[in-house]
């Protein structure tokens, strides 16, 4: 209640600063509220020759682990969650090997070990900053998947268009339909005053923007956020897109269920 009462708040401050002076305040606050950051871990599956990166983004040091299988081996380019680091992909990477594919995972600015404050913006450019650096590590890949998960799916989709060159397809896993749209659900943006809250991340309009294969994959079991956000994405993607439904598992299973039950029906679906 205290969370709607703010923003309740602020959405009323338009009238005094002005709709842009509104609109900026705003995003501050969705600054403020959204991140979650978690520090970084050592210490697991220490055997595995991962390489560890630091990527420049803009005035920030992006933190970066690449596990190669060979040069012309498919990759997989992953935008992490939210409240998550490094450490909690090694195992998935490892697992992505076994199967043939090389893995390059970032934490965001703030995360992990990473440099800087996250932010919306900062989170966009680190999407690009890391691209280009993956790109390089994978001159000779046969194929590049961009994989987000949850929180990745909000600057993966707004960048799509800008990836240069463009992954074959982007995997999806357990998005928000937008930022806005979530405050709506959650009962904390009247839906009233929704028009002045900032349409920012909208993973349905930029969904319907790329052209590019989009693969969502969502649970029903996803407590965190339901999977009828991906179905709201699917509506607006167009024929591009396609949803896969999974039961049983919780909204972090990518990383934390790591096993063929959960991973074998992805990547079928990914390559059929």
């Amino acid at each position: 209640m205290k969370k709607r009462n703010k923003i309740i708040l602020i959405l009323l401050l338009v009238g005094t600063a002005g709709f842009f002076g509104f609109q900026k305040l705003a995003i501050s606050e969705i600054n403020k509220s959204v991140f979650k950051v978690v520090p970084e871990k050592k210490g697991i599956l220490e055997d595995v020759p991962f390489v560890n990166l630091k990527i420049s983004s803009n005035d920030r040091q992006l933190n970066a682990n690449f596990l190669n299988t060979s040069k012309g081996a498919p990759s997989v380019f992953i935008c992490t969650g939210n409240a998550e680091a490094l450490y909690e992909w090694k195992e998935i990477q490892v697992y992505l090997k076994s199967k043939g594919f090389s893995s390059f995972v970032f934490s965001y600015s703030g995360f992990g070990s990473s440099t800087g404050s996250p932010s919306i913006e900062n989170l966009n450019q680190d999407i690009l900053a890391a691209y280009k650096q993956y790109i390089q590590l994978t001159p000779e890949s046969s194929e590049r998947i961009a994989l987000s998960h949850s929180l990745g799916s909000g600057p993966l989709l707004e960048m799509a268009n800008k990836l240069i060159p463009a992954p074959s397809k982007l995997l999806v896993h357990a998005p928000f339909s937008s930022i806005r749209e979530g405050a709506i659900a959650s009962g904390d943006l009247p839906i009233s005053l929704s028009f002045l809250f900032p349409d920012v991340w909208n993973n349905m309009e930029n969904a319907s923007k790329t052209s590019l294969p989009l693969f969502l994959v969502h649970s029903r079991a996803d407590n965190t956020l339901p999977f009828t956000n991906s179905e709201k994405i699917l509506k607006n993607a167009g024929n591009k897109a396609q949803l896969l439904l999974i039961d049983t598992y919780g909204h972090n299973a990518i990383y934390q269920n790591v096993n063929d039950d959960f991973m074998i029906p992805i990547l079928n679906f990914i390559n059929d």
